[in-house]
């Protein structure tokens, strides 16, 4: 089972349309939910008038901040309110929410509430927001549950300082100096699906919760602490998730849902998120501004970088497991750089509020490092597959934040991956259109969590599984199953996952960070090798042979020196009901408590450059990831192939388009993802040789094929056109605008 590409075990529901999404969720009587946002990006609330919303036709359920827990909240920085209660911090905040008959109903009955609101100044631009005098979104925030690494500049919620030698010392000893600013603007995650909830309070004072997320468990927790609802009394049922990225790894509308039904009389209540409320008020990617400062010698060496990380994080940031996104720590690349000083700096505005999405601040970060390694290159006319050979880390080399690197396969990585992609193959002549070449490299670690599993052996041979864990379109489900799979020697036609409902699954830190393989794995792979023990037991005995002496494979027990004594699966599983009592039943768990790593990808791209529009097409793409062990070829190859399909849009067309915290551009019209005629082919080059901390040797696989595209795109930009474009998106504007004043046109 493992290492083969076996299709995904949900393909069948997926594409037959059986699957239920959070939006196919139908209970009888159901209520429609909606809710009223500030249409003003920073106002005090002085009065909310909701007495005709209530007599209104058909409306069950109106609800105020005087109505719900004043509690506040957030995945670590405990910064959001369910609904806004003295002051609105951005276009698109919650004031209040009604539940009705129907969508008609709900329109009207948001139109009657009467909201007085004083407009009090805003600050838009992170820099402005950090500067004396700036208007202070939360003057509360030394009151924050969560608030771990504060700040004495204003607006200000997360500051971070990694050191790692003497960038004074560093830079003395460097031949060269650099220093460049980088931006990236606020992306959306493009999940096709919205956002969507229903909640329904039953007579017997149960909570029940359908959602699309990707953690039940942690939502479930999150749910009862905003609530004050016992743990005992509700149950979270995850449903597929059509995309996720970050963006469902929080709350959004599961408080309102439910205290909605509670105050309709158990009437059940779904919210459904508009298109532009997912652009005017959920959780993208922060915009950031990354200023690098770096010391080269003659030879390529990389003696010393300072960086500061400036990150905007929007009118909030608790809907991320930390306030500020851990991309910081990408500063330095994956490189072998022995004097650092890393600053970074997460800064409230009065914009939609940042979230975690996919790989959090690792893209823009990279971008910066990536880009400016080849102005280095160019610069000492290196080639920059050798600049990053040279300065290439081994073993035992701590990055800088102190985190000691083991089992570095990043050389083999660079090499296996240039060699196929054709780096060094003479270049084309040129076309009338542009062409270059460009690379970028990353490094990550895999998140922490924690897992359990519960595998039963079922009397005809077949077995269950039972956990937390959330497929969210990777593929999980399906690597969960070959696990099972190979320990007990089944079809993976034989495993059934059952997984999405807090009431029957084993606790799961949800899918994000990349966890899911290396954490949940890890504890199906103890579950299974629980049953496997057990089985062994059972049949060694009826094939009087020691337990190390059999075999398990096919579906029999057979004894290694005489394959033909055996004995089915099937009948030991029959046989358990007799002599055990009932089924084998296997548990596991694992627990880490710190990130697993590291995990390096070298990305190469090559693109086709259009001088009269600015139009940049990307020609070839090859990804080589460092994944130890390959558990499934096709579903880790359908990750970088997503990945880089992401990144690609981060690089050449994606971009929120705010003015004065209004979001331009809150649709798929206006707002550009890559669609397949917008793709080349994207090859995965999968590296196995170091051997990772997850099942069997695997590496995670989930995030890292999105960090280095938008740098390796620009990289070929500038092979292409000689053009260095140091902001994000590459969209055909900026390109022909950049093209032409290096040529010196109008």
């Amino acid at each position: 089972m493992i290492g083969a590409a076996l299709p995904r075990i949900d393909a069948r529901s997926q594409v037959s349309g059986s699957a239920r999404f959070g939006v196919d969720i139908r209970l009888p009587g159901m209520l429609q939910g909606g809710i009223l946002r500030s249409p003003l990006a920073h106002a005090r609330i002085l009065h909310v008038d909701t007495s005709r919303a209530r007599e209104a036709p058909g409306v069950h359920a109106v609800l105020s901040a005087a109505d719900v827990p004043a509690t506040r909240h957030g995945r670590l920085l405990e910064d959001m309110e369910t609904l806004a209660r003295r002051k609105v911090l951005f276009r698109g905040d919650r004031v209040a929410a009604v539940a009705a008959a129907d969508a008609d109903a709900v329109a009207e009955a948001l139109a009657l509430i009467e909201v007085e609101y004083e407009e009090i100044p805003a600050v838009f631009d992170p820099l402005a927001a950090m500067s004396p005098g700036a208007p202070i979104l939360h003057e509360e925030l030394a009151t924050y549950g969560g608030l771990l690494h504060p700040s004495t500049l204003p607006n200000v919620c997360s500051q971070e300082l990694a050191t790692k030698g003497s960038t004074e010392a560093g830079f003395a000893q460097a031949a060269h100096l650099f220093e460049h600013t980088f931006t990236t603007p606020m992306v959306h995650h493009g999940h096709v699906e919205p956002h969507a909830s229903v909640a329904q309070l039953d007579p017997t004072g149960w909570l029940t919760v359908w959602t699309s997320t990707q953690s039940p468990h942690f939502i479930r927790e999150a749910l009862a602490k905003v609530l004050g609802w016992p743990l005992a009394r509700l149950r979270v049922i995850g449903t597929y998730c059509g995309g996720g990225f970050g963006a469902k790894g929080y709350l959004m509308d599961e408080p309102l849902c439910a205290l909605l039904s509670q105050r309709s009389g158990g009437r059940p209540v779904r919210l459904v998120m508009s298109r532009e409320e997912e652009f005017e008020a959920a959780c993208p990617r922060n915009a950031s501004r990354i200023v690098l400062k770096t010391g080269v010698r003659d030879d390529g060496a990389i003696m010393a970088r300072q960086a500061t990380v400036i990150f905007d994080t929007g009118a909030n940031a608790g809907q991320k497991p930390s306030a500020l996104p851990l991309g910081w720590r990408r500063a330095l690349g994956p490189y072998a750089i022995p004097h650092a000083r890393i600053e970074a700096f997460c800064v409230y505005t009065n914009k939609i509020p940042g979230g975690q999405c996919r790989a959090p601040g690792d893209p823009q970060v990279t971008f910066a490092s990536e880009s400016q390694l080849d102005i280095i290159a160019h610069a000492l006319r290196l080639d920059p597959l050798e600049l990053r050979l040279r300065n290439a880390p081994r073993d035992g080399e701590a990055n800088a934040v102190g985190v000691i690197w083991k089992g570095v396969g990043f050389r083999k990585l660079l090499e296996e991956g240039a060699a196929a992609f054709g780096w060094k193959r003479p270049r084309q002549p040129r076309q009338e259109k542009l062409r270059g070449l460009g690379m970028a490299c990353s490094e990550r670690s895999t998140a922490p969590g924690s897992a359990g599993a519960l595998v039963t052996l079922n009397h005809d041979g077949t077995a269950n599984l039972l956990t937390g864990a959330v497929d969210v379109g990777t593929g999980t489900d399906t690597i969960l199953a070959q696990i099972v799979a190979q320990e007990l020697g089944l079809a993976i036609t034989d495993v059934t996952v059952s997984s999405r409902d807090t009431a029957h699954t084993p606790y799961d830190s949800g899918s994000g960070g990349s966890r899911e393989t290396y954490v949940a794995g890890n504890a199906v792979l103890r579950a299974a090798r629980d049953v496997r023990a057990q089985l062994l037991a059972l049949a060694a005995p009826l094939l009087e042979a020691a337990e190390e002496d059999l075999r398990l494979s096919d579906g029999r027990v057979s004894v290694a020196e005489a394959p033909d004594r055996g004995i089915s699966v099937r009948e030991l599983a029959a046989a358990a009901l007799r002599k055990l009592g009932g089924p084998i039943l296997g548990r596991g768990s694992f627990v880490a408590g710190a990130p697993a790593g590291p995990v390096f990808a070298a990305h190469f791209a090559e693109v086709e450059v259009d001088e009269e529009t600015g139009q940049v097409a990307v020609l070839r793409y090859l990804a080589a990831h460092d994944l130890g062990t390959t558990l499934n070829p096709a579903t880790a190859g359908g990750q970088v192939e997503g990945g880089v399909a992401q990144g690609i849009g981060f690089a050449l067309a994606e971009e929120m388009c705010l003015r004065d915290g209004r979001v331009l551009n809150p649709n798929f019209l206006d707002y550009k993802i890559p669609m397949a005629l917008d793709l080349p082919r994207i090859e995965a080059r999968l590296v196995e040789g170091y051997p990772g901390a997850g099942p069997y040797g695997a590496k995670s696989i989930g995030e890292p094929p999105v960090v280095p595209v938008a740098a390796a795109i620009a990289n070929a930009l500038f092979d292409a056109t000689g053009l260095r474009m140091v902001s994000l998106p590459l969209s055909p504007e900026r390109v022909r605008e950049g093209v032409r004043s290096r040529k010196g046109g109008a």
